[in-house]
């Protein structure tokens, strides 16, 4: 009988002391739980701006895609009338007047996409 209530009082100061420290842990989460709304906030706000942020570059990307796409097209109709024209060779100057309209169309494209800070890799590539 006594080693018995020798083990429930051992047992009862162990669980004492499981009820403080739960009582302890709970203050801090609760504390925690308190601080971290703000926090979130603060996150939520900053991934609502680098959305915004994101929207409005793609936005440009698309833009100066759909001009270097209008650059392509106008190239290629340079190129693509002034085809015949090599076939007849009938004046020298229209081949140069062509590799100029060429050149000038490549040099835009290349201008606006050095111009352009975001996007580095196509700069190296063309430039």
């Amino acid at each position: 009988m006594q080693e018995e209530s020798g083990r429930l009082r051992r047992e009862n100061k162990r669980l004492e002391r499981s009820y403080h420290q739960a009582g302890l842990e709970e203050r801090r989460v609760a504390d925690l739980a308190r601080s971290q709304p703000g926090t979130s906030e603060q996150k939520l706000a900053s991934l609502k701006a680098a959305c915004e942020r994101l929207e409005l570059e793609n936005e440009r990307l698309k833009q100066d895609l759909e001009a270097g796409q209008a650059d392509l097209s106008s190239v290629r109709d340079v190129v693509a009338h002034a085809a015949p024209s090599r076939h007849q060779r009938s004046s020298p100057s229209i081949g140069m007047g062509h590799n100029k309209v060429v050149a000038a169309a490549s040099s835009d494209s290349a201008t606006r996409l050095q111009r352009d800070s975001s996007m580095p890799l196509l700069r190296r590539s063309f430039c």
